[in-house]
């Protein structure tokens, strides 16, 4: 059976109408998804930053219990000094913790810091490295 030229082009321009609207569609629930689990991430995160003690005594174990909640997770508990309005590290995953000794003073830490002071969550992610960042603010 042969086909004509016509047939042939006609083919063609549906199955690219067809490929694209099957990509549209594809990227599409992904990013809804991505969305969604995001949010849900996100609350997860700020109701486990609600639980944060006062105590200074509990501080290592509120961020040792980071990794049950929130599993494949690290935390730093940081702690702000009333004179210089400085945030500091109480305590924390030490891999975690020498990372933010050495990116606090990055655009993206001050930001982050910035927003968790004025309680509003800060979530991004840092070029080179697995995984997002969030910066929220427990109990003051």
């Amino acid at each position: 059976m042969i086909y004509s030229k016509k047939k042939i082009i006609r083919f063609i321009l549906v199955a690219l109408t067809f490929l694209v609207a099957d990509v549209w569609i594809f990227s599409s629930l992904v990013g809804e998804f991505s969305k969604i689990m995001g949010a849900s991430e996100s609350k997860e995160i700020r109701l486990f930053a609600l639980t944060a003690p006062k105590d200074p005594a509990f501080y290592e174990d509120w961020v040792a219990s980071a990794q049950q909640v929130l599993p494949g997770s690290s935390s730093i508990f940081l702690t702000m000094d009333a004179e210089s309005g400085e945030f500091g590290l109480s305590a924390g995953d030490e891999p975690l913790a020498q990372f933010f000794e050495q990116q606090k003073a990055s655009p993206v830490f001050v930001k982050g810091l910035e927003s968790a002071y004025y309680l509003e969550p800060f979530v991004t992610t840092v070029p080179g490295l697995a995984g997002k960042f969030y910066f929220c603010t427990g109990s003051r």
